[in-house]
């Protein structure tokens, strides 16, 4: 989604001037911003200086909305009813997305490139790191739970959605019906 780009772009505008992972940042808007934007609406982004927040309008169904920029946070509200719609949460080692149904935390080693995908709701937690081996073209990702050995899955990605590809595949996983999750998590292992 171009709009999601353009957000974050214009994210760098506001204050306070902190980092956030901008490939798990990108995967959060991306997977939230689609449930009001679609990929053919046309959109209007608004730098509000002032007092802090972008403002998004949907030109194709006449939505307005807000994002705001606080410390170590972001919200995405509703501008006519000024309801916070999501929230994502920022620190030195999690990024958080905060919806109404439930809470999705990924956590990083920045140092060899490690994370986490854990919701909330039911405690599952998997875990990607990077192998760092090509074969056939395509790149190699070990994925494990604490208590599992590890399985080597290979998916065909492209640099420019890569993680976007992998937090999808991870956050399936994860967010499967509750009945016999236990024994599906189990089966990928």
């Amino acid at each position: 989604m171009n709009i999601v780009h353009e957000v974050l772009r214009k994210l760098s505008y506001l204050k306070p001037n902190e980092f956030y992972n901008d490939k798990i940042l990108e995967y959060f808007l991306k997977t939230s911003l689609k449930d009001y934007f679609d990929i053919n609406d046309n959109y209007e982004i608004t730098i509000n200086i002032k007092n802090n927040y972008l403002e998004l309008t949907n030109l194709t169904t006449n939505e307005e909305y807000l994002i705001e920029k606080k410390e170590n946070s972001l919200d995405f509200i509703n501008k006519n009813t000024n309801e916070i719609l999501f929230h994502i949460r920022n620190n030195a080692e999690t990024v958080s997305l905060v919806n109404k149904n439930n809470i999705k935390n990924i956590k990083l080693s920045e140092d060899n490139e490690i994370y986490s995908i854990i919701n909330n709701a039911d405690g599952n937690i998997l875990t990607l790191s990077e192998l760092k081996v090509k074969i056939s073209n395509k790149d190699y990702f070990e994925l494990r739970n604490k208590q599992l050995k590890s399985k080597i899955v290979g998916l065909s990605l492209t640099d420019d959605d890569k993680y976007e590809q992998i937090f999808t595949y991870l956050d399936n996983k994860v967010n499967q019906d509750k009945k016999g999750v236990r024994k599906r998590i189990l089966n990928l292992f």
